[in-house]
């Protein structure tokens, strides 16, 4: 089990989050009782908030309260009756029988009630998803500011304006219903009309039936439907003859802010906490707790020297969050290809804090922006490097791009680090040659002082699938000292396209891969111990 620790919901108020915790584990202590004690309102309170969510224990509170406050309304106010037609080619009289076995549970009829009690003034929330991608879904809430109908016998007709407390929701209806807007109505109103929607009645679900009907309820609930919202304001009602394992932290911790809780009562004998939840989490936290499985080159950053590797697809498109990539960031050296940089960039968009950074464009192509080329960032100063492929004919017949470096990893330890590129479908014969050129350039790089030791690194997407018997000779073959170290799938596509080669002793290096969300391909990162 992996506990995460960090509060989102009250990030801006920690004293009240840390309340929270104490009360969902049963350890509050006599301030914390006292300190929501001090949020007890009444509700005939001059500042009392009538607009906020209304949280109650049971269905029936909700309905008493919902009730009271429609009839309490002094504004526009209208009962609205849905309008319900059987489907099919049926008689009058079977379709009256079909219509009288229509369930008065909106569970059953496509979260559309029967008869709706609209009140200017009150709160409404959303009950089916309408248009998500406006912010038009199941549970998105507001104050009813207008009812315009336009039937006679006041059945589900016209539109309702609702203004909802997040600004965003509603905001493509609101422009593609400009016609709607008259002097009377808030720009900042939304339009809601009635919406149809087909169900089954009867015993074996034999008959169908449409109900037209506008897509809100009133908006008090229970708490235990309250799971899941965060909220500005709330009002909670915990009035209870018996204990409820946490029914207070799930309402209580709806709020954002302490100063946004107002509570009808608080009675620290009905908090309760189950004794099966404890035992469970008690177990969690010590026979099941286990350690994250995922590398993180920052934990150990001072013993291991870490170089990675990523086909970043654009490092033009995604130097925000390559910037701001943590497993990146922590690596001594990183290298990527199918950068997408051009000779006409300014080399400062291109800087990661701490490192120094050589650009490779691919300059074989007459487009302005290649897909292609490679980066080298390293946190040491880049003493020396080379280009020994490019993609033109002359050098690997458009095949392959490589470069290499050199870095010292302790004074016992010099590594050179090359990185490869091959394009897919590109003939093997003259990738065989790129890396034999890659090699023997490589050869050259020798240190003078014998009790330093040399060895490589070579990182790179090869566009062959190391799951293939075939690449594996071929590749054993070319690189015969070399050990390929990458056991993992490399893509999203479940192959391994990308490898790591070296000739490292075995127990001195490891690899890893790890998700990344702005490309198809995995980040490697290969860690030598000193």
């Amino acid at each position: 089990m992996f506990e995460l620790t960090q509060v989102v919901r009250q990030q801006d108020c920690i004293s009240f989050a840390e309340l929270l915790n104490r009360l969902r584990e049963g350890i509050h202590t006599v301030d914390d009782v006292q300190t929501l004690q001090s949020r007890i309102i009444s509700a005939e309170a001059q500042h009392y908030p009538a607009s906020a969510q209304h949280l109650f224990k049971t269905n029936a509170q909700v309905e008493q309260y919902n009730t009271h406050m429609y009839n309490s309304s002094i504004l526009h106010k209208l009962l609205v009756t849905s309008v319900d037609s059987a489907v099919g080619a049926v008689s009058d009289d079977m379709a009256t029988h079909v219509l009288h076995m229509i369930p008065q549970d909106i569970r059953k009829t496509a979260q559309l009630a029967n008869t709706i009690a609209l009140a200017v003034g009150g709160r409404y929330e959303i009950s089916v998803n309408i248009n998500v991608g406006d912010g038009l879904a199941n549970g998105a809430g507001g104050l009813l500011k207008k009812i315009q109908l336009t039937s006679a016998d006041n059945t589900a007709s016209g539109v309702i304006w609702i203004h909802f407390d997040d600004a965003a929701v509603g905001a493509q209806a609101r422009i593609d219903s400009k016609s709607l807007y008259k002097s009377d109505v808030n720009t900042l109103w939304t339009p809601i009309q009635p919406l149809c929607r087909q169900f089954q009645v009867g015993r074996g679900h034999s008959s169908q039936v449409i109900r037209k009907q506008f897509p809100v309820r009133q908006y008090a609930k229970t708490i235990h439907r309250c799971q899941g919202d965060t909220l500005d304001q709330v009002v909670v009602d915990l009035t209870s003859k018996r204990k409820e394992p946490h029914s207070h932290y799930v309402a209580l911790s709806r709020v954002k802010t302490l100063d946004g809780l107002f509570a009808l009562n608080v009675d620290p004998e009905k908090i309760h906490v189950s004794e099966k939840v404890e035992c469970k989490m008690s177990q969690l936290r010590s026979t099941r707790h286990t350690t994250l499985s995922l590398h993180q080159p920052y934990l150990d950053s001072d013993t291991c020297y870490h170089v990675g590797f990523l086909n970043v697809r654009s490092l033009h498109e995604h130097i925000e969050c390559v910037q701001k990539d943590h497993f990146i960031t922590a690596c001594d050296v990183n290298l990527f290809c199918e950068t997408c940089t051009s000779s006409s960039d300014v080399a400062d968009y291109y800087q990661l804090p701490d490192f120094n950074c050589m650009l490779y464009h691919d300059t074989s192509s007459d487009l302005h922006r290649s897909h292609y080329g490679l980066t080298l960032y390293s946190k040491s100063p880049v003493l020396f490097s080379h280009q020994v492929n490019t993609l033109t004919e002359q050098s690997s017949h458009r095949s392959v791009e490589s470069i290499f470096t050199t870095a010292a990893v302790h004074p016992k330890l010099l590594l050179k680090i090359a990185c490869v590129y091959r394009r897919p479908n590109s003939k093997l014969l003259h990738f065989q040659k790129a890396i034999q050129s890659l090699l023997n350039d490589m050869s050259m790089v020798e240190c003078d002082d014998t009790t330093v030791q040399v060895h490589t690194v070579i990182v790179g997407d090869f566009n062959l699938d190391w799951s293939d018997q075939s690449t594996r000779t071929m590749m054993s073959q070319l690189l015969p000292s070399y050990r390929q170290l990458v056991t993992n799938v490399t893509t999203d596509y479940t192959s391994t396209l990308d490898h790591v080669y070296t000739t490292l002793p075995e127990d001195t290096v490891q690899c890893y891969t790890t998700e990344c969300y702005f490309t198809d391909h995995k980040f490697i990162t290969v860690c030598i111990h000193g």
